[in-house]
């Protein structure tokens, strides 16, 4: 079909249909000559499915080219949980934090220089935005550390923000496996807002378990390295005393 019968069947004109190509939404038409396109129903289906997503599910536009990179779906297969981590941002009261603020703000308000917010942009602790700001969850990162710096976890005792990259592996493998789990366990036909119930709940619960886990595990950690000071210090004295 030509470009006026899919603005016809779709209800989308010309230049919005050629902004979803450029930006890799829609594949290119074929092209048997050089001034004439030629678009299939393919193009008609993902077009009505890109509609779906924006005015059903509300998702922007890049999050819609994430889902359509990740498959091919049609209106009649579009998973009814799509769009719950917009439910879940607004449920944890994160709409606002992903408001950007300058980086400039964010280093003159927590008191780390633009140096050590670029290299947490490069571990991934961070996401420094094209314009030069960050969201203000973000924001409230770049101050947990400078409050860690402040109770003197810096650079005089070697302290330094490639420490923080752990964190962000630990915490990123742990989510991989617990959406993967939470999805493969979720009852089928659960809504979106029953399951951002079920997941607010988990979340918070499982953050309580690990942070718990986390403390047992340092105080052994610290029990093990103090026992092993001690036995090292024996040692030697066994030895000094035996020569």
């Amino acid at each position: 079909m030509k470009m006026k019968e899919l603005e016809a069947r779709t209800g989308v004109g010309r230049e919005t249909i050629r902004y979803y190509i450029r930006e890799g939404l829609l594949a290119e038409p074929e092209r048997p000559k050089r001034n004439v396109a030629v678009y299939d129903d393919s193009h008609a289906v993902r077009i009505a499915l890109i509609k779906k997503l924006q005015h059903e599910r509300f998702l922007p536009l890049a999050k819609i080219k994430d889902v359509l990179d990740g498959g091919e779906l049609d209106a009649e297969q579009l998973p009814s949980l799509l769009g719950l981590e917009f439910l879940l941002s607004a449920r944890f009261g994160d709409e606002q934090s992903r408001q950007p603020v300058a980086l400039s703000e964010v280093a003159e308000t927590t008191g780390v220089g633009l140096k050590e917010i670029e290299e947490m942009d490069r571990i991934g602790l961070v996401s420094i935005a094209a314009g030069g700001t960050m969201s203000r969850q973000d924001a409230d990162i770049v101050g947990l550390w400078g409050q860690l710096n402040d109770a003197g976890f810096n650079e005089e005792i070697g302290y330094r923000v490639a420490e923080l990259k752990r964190f962000v592996e630990a915490a990123n493998a742990l989510a991989a496996r617990d959406v993967e789990n939470f999805f493969a366990r979720l009852p089928a036909g659960t809504s979106a807002v029953d399951a951002t119930s079920l997941a607010e709940k988990g979340i918070i619960l499982s953050n309580d378990i690990l942070g718990r886990l986390r403390l047992r595990a340092i105080i052994r950690e610290v029990a093990e390295h103090n026992a092993r000071a001690v036995e090292g210090v024996s040692s030697k004295e066994r030895s000094s005393g035996s020569g």
